[in-house]
């Protein structure tokens, strides 16, 4: 794509590839709140600072995994969670991409797991929990990030 003049305001980007991209801009630069649908029909949500996804937002992986929760500079950081198509739930921290520290894992039958990751390799397990009465002790309501 070629513009000719600054962007600023909201709009729709196409793209030949069938990909198109809501966008709020600020000078030329992606910014806010916006939605990037693939070809895939995945919808990727976030807010976007330096055309970088920034801060929380909704991430759906070619994978069937779903991530939600907080980014920087582009990348899985922070407080966040995912669930794969096994319906696998990891609630925890991320760094770079990888989860990287404490987290809960969620199996289907119930059981938890609390865990450590060390830059996306799995650590240790610091504790176990027969059923689904388990809960971890997140920076906020984990409920309001609903993967």
């Amino acid at each position: 794509m070629r513009y000719f003049s600054t962007r600023d305001g909201s709009g729709t980007e196409y793209y030949s590839n069938g990909e198109k991209f809501e966008r709020n801009f600020i000078n030329d630069s992606r910014a806010a709140y916006d939605t990037y649908f693939t070809i895939f029909e995945n919808k990727f949500t976030s807010y976007w600072y330096n055309d970088k996804k920034n801060g929380p937002g909704k991430l759906p992986l070619n994978d069937g995994t779903r991530y939600h929760g907080d980014f920087k500079n582009d990348k899985r950081e922070g407080y966040g969670k995912s669930i794969n198509s096994q319906r696998v739930k990891y609630i925890g921290y991320w760094l770079n991409d990888t989860m990287h520290g404490l987290g809960v894992e969620y199996i289907p039958n119930g059981h938890t797991t609390d865990v450590i990751f060390e830059h996306g390799h799995f650590s240790k397990v610091t504790g176990y929990t027969a059923g689904s009465n388990h809960t971890p002790t997140p920076p906020y309501d984990p409920g309001a990030i609903g993967v």
